[in-house]
């Protein structure tokens, strides 16, 4: 189970995601507390090596607490991170 997640298809048309604030959340026992990705494609029915064109941006995350770890996939710009509190932290780009 995932907790707070932005996910962009593989192959997307070009776009903005932006503006986005996620507050006073508490989640246990998930995989992912945070999770944006950029190649989301269910069922394994996209188009390989096509990545997403949609820009993610000004996102905030402020006092979501619980057990997991934060996941980002592909490179964010602006991301706001302030009063979370996690047991394992993993950042991988």
């Amino acid at each position: 189970m995932t907790g707070v997640r932005i996910k962009i298809w593989l192959a997307s048309l070009p776009g903005v995601a932006t503006d986005m604030h996620f507050e006073d959340i508490t989640m246990n026992n998930v995989s992912d507390l945070v999770l944006i990705d950029q190649g989301y494609c269910p069922w394994n029915q996209c188009t390989a090596g096509v990545p997403s064109k949609v820009k993610i941006s000004k996102v905030s995350y402020k006092n979501i607490k619980g057990t997991s770890l934060l996941t980002l996939i592909s490179p964010t710009r602006g991301l706001i991170v302030s009063q979370l509190l996690f047991v394992k932290m993993l950042l991988r780009t």
